[in-house]
């Protein structure tokens, strides 16, 4: 396929840029018939930079494997998932303060920017890069706001010969040496990309692709035989056997005989024959051999994607320790993802919005990944009953952080327990129903 000619540089930040690749692109699919040579070719010409065929190549064992693609998505949903939010660093003036909340509500109000956050994590994770256009809007007070972002699908690009710079083709195929690079030409707060470190390769071959094809693809084999073999052997084999002195027409009745079994299970024959069912045996360890590699690759690829092989389905240790396990396990990977999607954010989406609405001389917010797992509340509140029983003195301020409960505001209702609330003017029984804090705050008075 001939390269197509590069995107010009668009003056307007508000205009897509790139586009949806050509109709032979996104109905291509790679040959059923695939054999381990082939696949070598494949990761032969993506090691010389030309890796389009290697993504189309994941992408369609995800789609058909559903252990890859649940390991897969639960990569991409757990950071996904996330709380996330922008703050100004300490310190920071008053307008990095109002541009962090302003960029936080601009993001809030963009339609996609979920999508963008699992594009970014999952094929980052799985290709070593992921490139993103942000098309931004002009507001009523002609505030640039990002509107949309549009995920550009990895196989467009590749990496160029004379310095291994990963650029925009979108050629399957030939020369890489006109690609673009996408940051150069249109500067800063056009493309958001991510380039995060998986296996230690260099970038070329970075990323998860190219272990978990293997074993996408030893699955689909290890299926297919499993399929073929079941449709040979996994019916009962039929053996006629005929005597010497058996009439050549007896002998045909005893052919005719043993296919109608196989397809209507049932048929007659002369007392010159005998038929004799032989059933198919299973593994010595009670599963199909097929099962057996299959469940084995999943859990390699699991270890692989996740950092446990007890990830889709619960081992021999019960359903319960398999998710304790790998939320334990599960934990590091997340915390590393959601680190290096904060530091691109920050860098390609909220720095450029602030010099494009505040300037250069205002300083960058904080874009954070919350992965502090949420308290739980019936835990947290039992451990405190128990600590300020034992006399323990408990900040207010602290179970409200823990908890997430806000400071109540004057003249709200409030909900009253049965316990007994310790104030610095001394204790009070509750229970009378729900109050003001304004009444709270008289009677405590009083």
């Amino acid at each position: 396929m001939a390269t197509r000619k590069a995107p010009k540089k668009a003056a307007d930040l508000t205009h897509e840029v790139i586009g949806e690749p050509g109709i032979f692109e996104q109905f291509s699919r790679m040959s059923g018939n695939l054999t381990p040579q082939l696949v070598s070719s494949i990761l032969q010409m993506a090691n010389s930079g030309r890796p389009a065929q290697l993504v189309d190549l994941m992408h369609e064992i995800r789609q058909k494997d559903a252990g890859i693609h649940g390991l897969l998505q639960a990569r991409e949903l757990t950071v996904q998932g996330l709380d996330w939010d922008i703050v100004a660093p300490e310190g920071a003036s008053s307008r990095c303060k109002k541009a962090a909340a302003e960029c936080k509500e601009a993001l809030l109000e963009s339609q996609n920017f979920p999508e963008l956050i699992a594009h970014q994590n999952g094929e980052g994770n799985l290709f070593g890069y992921a490139y993103s256009e942000i098309v931004w809007k002009r507001t009523a007070s002609s505030r640039l706001w990002p509107d949309r972002f549009v995920n550009i699908h990895c196989g467009r690009f590749g990496f160029r010969a004379v310095d291994s710079k990963l650029v925009f083709t979108d050629t399957q195929s030939g020369s890489t040496d006109d690609g673009i690079d996408l940051d150069e030409a249109y500067g800063p707060g056009k493309f958001i990309s991510v380039a995060p470190r998986i296996n230690g390769d260099s970038q070329i071959k970075e990323g998860l692709a190219r272990l978990l094809v293997w074993y996408g693809l030893a699955r689909n084999w290890s299926l297919k035989d499993m399929l073929q073999l079941a449709e040979l052997c996994y019916k009962p084999h039929r053996l006629g056997t005929y005597k010497k002195t058996a009439d050549p027409k007896d002998v045909a009745i005893l052919k005719n005989v043993l296919q109608q079994i196989g397809t209507s299970g049932w048929g007659v024959k002369p007392d010159t024959t005998e038929i004799e069912l032989l059933a198919s045996s299973i593994s010595s360890s009670g599963k199909p051999v097929h099962i057996e590699m299959m469940e084995f690759l999943g859990r390699e690829a699991g270890k692989a994607t996740l950092g446990t092989a007890d990830i889709v389905e619960p081992g021999a240790n019960g359903s319960r320790a398999a998710t304790e396990t790998r939320n334990e396990l599960r934990t590091d990977i997340r915390e590393s993802d959601a680190l290096t999607l904060s530091r691109n954010i920050r860098r390609k989406l909220v720095r450029p919005f602030v010099t494009f609405n505040y300037g250069e001389s205002v300083e960058t917010p904080e874009f954070v990944l919350l992965t502090e797992d949420r308290q739980n509340i019936k835990e947290f509140s039992e451990s405190m009953v128990n600590l300020r029983k034992a006399g323990m003195q408990i900040p207010a301020s602290y179970v409200r952080d823990q908890t997430g409960i806000p400071e109540p505001k004057p003249d709200e209702e409030l909900l009253k327990g049965t316990d007994t609330i310790t104030t610095g003017s001394g204790s009070a029984p509750t229970g009378q129903g729900p109050t003001t804090s304004a009444q709270a705050t008289q009677g405590q008075a009083q």
